[in-house]
């Protein structure tokens, strides 16, 4: 129409005068602008993105009871049961940490968790974009008495950790600084056989899943091991931010995880893991935490199902 305009707002000489020339004029504009327009406005549907399937979420996970465990587990209940609330269902799969970082952030499944550490990289760099879902408390795990704490010179002593970076995770800084060695171990279960075979001095690991598999493998020992906590950190459900699946699926996932927390569904869940009473008040969100124990007692955690 820019085009229509100039011509009929020029002079005589570009435009000719009579009205059957304008009429001429507007016509063979009309055919030159006219098929640009119309291509316009019918290419909206060429450039619609392909979502897939929105009645499904794919996680990348990796094994680690309790949280997850061949694709069962406190955190793939939480999840599923948030989901459900939304007509979505859940597909796990299991994968070495790294790998399941990088298939999430190829879009090869929509989602990764526990989050932590594992992708502190990523959010840095914009990459990823997280919904917070449930707290853990983090320490170190030592037998007799090695307790850390207080403790200025570790020169001779092991850390093993789950930590898959190079860099010293800010909770392990404290044995960096003071000479210990630090080894990383991806399996959790070795983690704690390596500190209860003395092959480790310490063990970074959450409270929940080191005292249940101390439980399962030293049920008898309970009293020779102790726990030097860190404080809770936030575990997250992690989308890549250039998936266009994310936008609606993380939305869907949000609401759905709000209405756990409020019907009571999301305390259940974990107190089949910690037991009934026994979940601590510092890892619940922060609208149900008067629901939560204020005093953890470990021999009131249910057995590892494997026992």
């Amino acid at each position: 129409m820019l085009c229509f305009y100039r011509c009929l707002k020029g002079s005589g000489e570009s435009c000719g005068e009579s009205f059957l020339v304008k009429v001429m004029a507007w016509l063979v504009v009309w055919l030159l602008c006219a098929p640009g327009a119309l291509a316009s406005q019918s290419s909206p549907a060429s450039d619609t993105v392909d979502l897939g399937d929105l009645s499904s979420v794919s996680l990348a996970t990796f094994n680690y009871y309790p949280y997850q465990h061949h694709g069962e587990g406190m955190m793939i209940e939480l999840y599923r049961e948030a989901l459900a609330m939304q007509n979505i269902r859940l597909d796990v799969h299991i994968y070495p940490i790294l790998r399941g970082v990088a298939e999430m952030l190829e879009h090869k499944v929509d989602a990764f968790s526990p989050g932590l550490f594992f992708i502190d990289d990523a959010l840095a760099q914009g990459q990823v974009t997280v919904v917070p879902t449930f707290r853990i408390q983090y320490g170190w795990f030592y037998k007799g008495d090695n307790d850390p704490r207080g403790r200025q010179d570790l020169t001779g002593t092991i850390l093993v950790t789950p930590t898959p970076v190079k860099s010293v995770a800010p909770y392990d800084q404290f044995f960096h600084e003071r000479g210990a060695k630090i080894e990383t171990i991806e399996s959790p279960d070795r983690l704690l056989r390596m500190v209860a075979s003395e092959r480790a001095t310490f063990a970074s690991a959450p409270l929940l899943p080191g005292w249940l598999m101390l439980k399962k493998f030293r049920p008898q020992q309970l009293d020779q091991f102790g726990f030097a906590a860190y404080g809770p950190l936030m575990c997250t459900l992690a989308f890549s931010t250039s998936n266009p699946r994310t936008t609606y699926l993380k939305a869907q996932f949000e609401q759905g995880l709000q209405v756990i927390i409020a019907n009571g569904s999301y305390l259940q869940i974990l107190e089949r893991y910690w037991g009934k009473g026994n979940v601590p008040q510092e890892v619940l969100p922060e609208s149900i935490r008067y629901q939560g124990s204020r005093h953890f007692d470990v021999r009131r955690l249910p057995q590892h199902p494997e026992n």
